[in-house]
């Protein structure tokens, strides 16, 4: 080897990367030792990537770091897992399959390649694939390998095809969970990896309570240890000082459980409550989070790491009741609930589904939200919220910006502004038929959809209203993401705002109401089906509430075409409004419901340990 690599080797040994990268160039430059060259230069590259792959704001660098170092060493396996990881944080799961593929063709059998693999391909809704991998990992990971079948039963797609897809894979997931309930060949040490929970399935107008709890009950099975306690909660009474209760989640920020929780770390009375903000992810900082820190008692950091330390962690804490925001919208919070870390453990529609969990005590809802049959729909006790201002304290939006215009979106003026604002995957094949049906009785109609992150997912979608309609294709107009107030100023100038059915918007139509504009949803069976006609019901005004699909078009073409009746409603939507925003009433309803729990709950203590009486 050269003199010149020689220096190389050294300066890298003492992370001296660029200059190390410099000395490889120049070597190849002259042709000497270029195959050394090229990859000791993949490696300054990589070892370059790593320091800037820790802020995401650096992705991109790290990013063009790594693929050179590919490309300079095909065989490179640390910087095709790194690059591969790397892209499918930033959304672009197609590219990381094949660099993972590679990655696993590299190493055969190699566990971590083939997780992220598997990840990739689900990602990328390449489903049979994903399957094809997890099988794969039950095979030569046989500690996880209940794990594995769990997340391949639970295989779902955000965009599915057709309603005979959705139908299919619902009853394929079921049929393998009850496989799995009645076997004695079950086995899973660590139930975070590769975790399965039940969030796409919550889309699709369906009550989840058998699939829930048979998901539940084979994670209880293979890894008992989910169902620990914590020490106090056994010798627990109701007390006379205030009542502990910890509010967990990973989303304490700028987001929809952000903005629906807040109100309660700023409003509890403290009289009566401490309040502690357990973060299952550290804060980002932004307003929202730094306002819950600062209204909170104190602040709990659950760090990366094993789920018996976060278990440990939260058990110290010595709660009275633990609220878990948004069950079902990530692994953590969904394990941690099987334990029993507080007397009395409870959730609410921070993702709007039953758990299926036993140590979930309770599930807090509105009166309005629900329909007469709903306990039906949970494994938790229903508690019903009274039917006045709003289920929480929702803070009032901003002022909407001044741009964009409809021009800058592309919409002229003599065009009807149809604007759902709603995830993609919120957007079941039902709201295909209904916005087709919208464009077909008014020739003026535009559709308007906001880009989703990953291009896979507009693609799907825009493949499925192609089947359906050529035509309706052609009215669908994607508007990128943007600042939050841009936001806001595009609903204020839509003519109206399409609510999803199966799953409404509940921070959407309140950031619809704040600005005037008129939201059209239709009434369904379910909470989550439930939240458009539970806000128009506060506000005392319901005729945007449809109760069919004909008269859901009906109001809809009406509001964007009539504009006398669309003045009107926009009237009634000003004046009723201020019901919904920073309210205190839905708070006070909170502390009186976790009040009675717990006394419920301490009653019924007091009975489990009462001895036996003499016969």
């Amino acid at each position: 080897m050269s003199k010149r690599l020689d220096k190389a080797r050294q300066l890298l040994a003492v992370g001296e990367f660029d200059a190390a990268a410099k000395v490889c160039r120049s070597t190849i430059q002259l042709h000497q030792d270029v195959v050394q060259a090229r990859k000791l230069l993949a490696v300054c590259l990589y070892n370059q990537s790593v320091a800037l792959s820790r802020l995401p704001a650096c992705f991109p660098d790290a990013v063009a770091l790594l693929r050179e170092a590919v490309a300079l060493d095909p065989a490179f396996a640390l910087a095709l897992q790194n690059l591969g990881s790397l892209l499918l944080m930033m959304q672009q799961p197609e590219e990381a399959c094949g660099l993972f593929e590679r990655w696993s063709a590299l190493a055969p059998g190699n566990v971590l390649a083939l997780r992220n693999l598997a990840l990739a391909q689900e990602d990328a809704g390449r489903l049979d694939a994903a399957s094809a991998t997890l099988l794969r990992l039950a095979q030569v990971d046989p500690q996880q390998r209940t794990g594995y079948l769990l997340r391949e039963a639970m295989l779902m797609p955000f965009v599915a095809p057709d309603d005979q897809a959705i139908r299919r894979a619902r009853a394929t997931a079921l049929d393998k969970l009850r496989r799995l309930q009645a076997s004695d060949d079950l086995a899973l040490t660590d139930p975070l990896v590769h975790a399965a929970t039940y969030f796409r399935f919550s889309y699709h107008g369906q009550v989840n309570v058998e699939l829930n709890s048979a998901l539940a009950s084979v994670y209880a099975r293979a890894c008992p240890d989910l169902l620990w306690t914590a020490p106090h909660v056994g010798a627990w009474r109701v007390g006379e000082g205030r009542v502990k209760i910890g509010i967990a989640s990973r989303f304490l920020r700028a987001h929809s459980v952000g903005s629906v929780v807040r109100g309660l770390f700023e409003k509890l009375d403290r009289r009566r409550f401490e309040v502690i903000a357990i973060r299952l992810e550290p804060s980002n900082g932004d307003d929202t989070a730094r306002a819950i820190d600062a209204a909170a008692d104190s602040v709990i950091d659950i760090p990366p790491g094993p789920l018996h330390a976060a278990r440990q962690t939260v058990a110290a804490l010595g709660l009275d009741a633990l609220f878990f925001a948004d069950i079902g919208m990530e692994p953590l919070s969904y394990f941690l609930a099987f334990a029993r870390l507080a007397p009395l453990q409870f959730t609410w529609f921070g993702h709007p589904d039953t758990t299926g969990i036993p140590a979930l005590d309770a599930y807090v809802s509105w009166a309005l939200f629900e329909a007469g049959d709903a306990q039906a729909h949970y494994t938790e006790e229903l508690v019903l919220l009274p039917a006045a201002g709003n289920v929480c304290r929702y803070l009032r939006p901003p002022p909407p910006a001044a741009q964009p215009t409809r021009a800058q979106l592309g919409v002229s003026d003599d065009e009807h502004l149809y604007c759902c604002a709603q995830q993609i995957f919120k957007i079941q094949p039902r709201m295909d038929r209904l916005f087709l049906a919208i464009t077909e009785r008014d020739p003026q109609a535009v559709i308007l959809l906001f880009q989703p992150a990953q291009d896979h997912l507009r693609a799907a979608l825009m493949r499925r209203l192609q089947v359906l309609s050529p035509a309706l294709a052609a009215r669908v107009r994607f508007v990128p993401s943007m600042p939050y107030e841009r936001y806001l100023r595009v609903l204020q100038m839509s003519d109206v705002v399409l609510d999803t059915v199966h799953f409404n918007g509940y921070n959407t139509s309140m950031e619809a109401f704040s600005v005037g504009t008129p939201v059209v949803t239709l009434a369904g069976r379910l909470q989550r089906e439930r939240f458009g006609h539970g806000l128009y019901s506060a506000m005392g005004f319901v005729d945007l509430v449809a109760d069919s699909d004909a008269r859901y078009v009906e109001l809809a073409c009406r509001v964007a075409s009539d504009r006398d009746f669309a003045a009107a409603c926009r009237q009634r939507i000003d004046s009723a409004a201020d019901t919904l925003f920073e309210n205190d009433a839905p708070v006070a309803a909170f502390e009186a419901a976790v009040l009675q729990l717990l006394s419920n709950a301490s009653a019924q203590g007091a009975e489990d340990a009462a001895p036996a009486g003499v016969g």
